[in-house]
């Protein structure tokens, strides 16, 4: 409870959850961003039902050296949770995408050993297990990543950010938890993603359109469990970890389109479309680890959690907690 805790990207999506999250169990985390948070009375203390204390917030952009690592002065643990995630927006400006996923990352590594931050826990992504044989359907954190395989450039830059992070470990004695997400969606979600562009299709009554035959499948987390896997991996078990954090099952990008075209008013069409080339086809991601070193799974069903993201998404909504 002592420690001094950072979230890089707190601002952002999975970032302010994980500020929520960390408010709710005691934390009074600092806020490190290029973008300015949201009011502090958009915080909340879910027992107690009521508005938390403002949180300290540091602006600075990971991509200056200097201003990260004055933002990140007497900080013991840092979540970097900063970074583009969007795979089209990486395609369309892929210097953007590397300049934030990999020399912003190794400008907060750099900054972590500058100031002693004693651990660096990071957002990778389940996406780097595209790069795997097609026909391995099940993986693991101890599966290998094979750096030949065809991948998007958003898919390398976290097997570079990865490599990176273990290398710091290594030649500086950075202390690291490597946590592989699974494909978030909730409240505060970008507008891109597919979950959220499918909701907005089907609230103005608009056709969805599906990249592809609608087969591929992604293991959708729900973003308060992203935030809980965050706080838990806090504990000193998950230090010099790779863990998975990943939903239940596999769900087609076919049926989400199918869920949220059911939720609408609107006579809803489901078309099809080119499909994404690189893109995740989606893998059968053991979150056994998770369960074992942090006592972590998913709590949230599909069903429920695109209930909640489509009504949050149809609201006049400010706040993404």
């Amino acid at each position: 409870m002592n420690k001094r805790i950072a979230v890089i990207g707190g601002a952002g999506f999975i970032g302010s959850h994980t500020v929520n999250e960390l408010i709710s169990n005691g934390h009074r985390p600092i806020i490190i961003d290029r973008q300015v948070p949201p009011p502090p009375d958009l915080y909340w203390d879910r027992e107690k039902k009521r508005p938390v204390p403002s949180t300290e917030f540091r602006y600075a952009d990971v991509t200056n050296l200097d201003e990260i690592t004055n933002a990140l002065k007497g900080v013991d643990v840092a979540y970097m949770l900063a970074a583009v995630s969007d795979a089209n927006e990486i395609k369309k400006n892929p210097q953007e995408g590397i300049a934030v996923n990999v020399t912003g990352l190794a400008n907060v590594l750099l900054a972590c050993v500058k100031n002693k931050v004693d651990r660096v826990i990071f957002s990778s992504s389940v996406w780097i297990y595209s790069t795997t044989s097609a026909s391995r359907v099940r993986v693991n954190e101890q599966t290998s990543i094979p750096i030949e395989g065809e991948s998007h450039i958003y898919t390398s830059s976290k097997i570079v950010g990865e490599n990176l992070i273990r290398s710091f470990k290594e030649m500086y004695g950075l202390n690291y938890t490597i946590l592989r997400y699974g494909v978030a969606y909730g409240p505060g979600a970008n507008k891109s993603t597919a979950i959220s562009s499918f909701t907005k299709n089907a609230l103005e009554g608009d056709p969805i359109t599906i990249n592809g035959n609608g087969k591929s499948a992604r293991s959708f987390l729900y973003v308060k469990d992203h935030a809980r896997g965050n706080v838990l991996a806090l504990k000193d078990s998950a230090k010099n970890q790779t863990i998975n954090l990943d939903g239940k099952r596999k769900i087609t990008i076919q049926e989400v389109a199918e869920t949220i075209s059911s939720m609408s008013d609107n006579d809803v069409e489901i078309i099809y479309n080119e499909s994404i080339p690189s893109e995740y086809k989606g893998k059968q991601v053991s979150i056994k680890k998770a369960k074992d070193i942090l006592g972590w799974q998913p709590e949230t069903s599909f069903k429920e959690g695109i209930k909640r993201h489509y009504e949050w998404q149809s609201t006049d909504h400010s706040s993404p907690c």
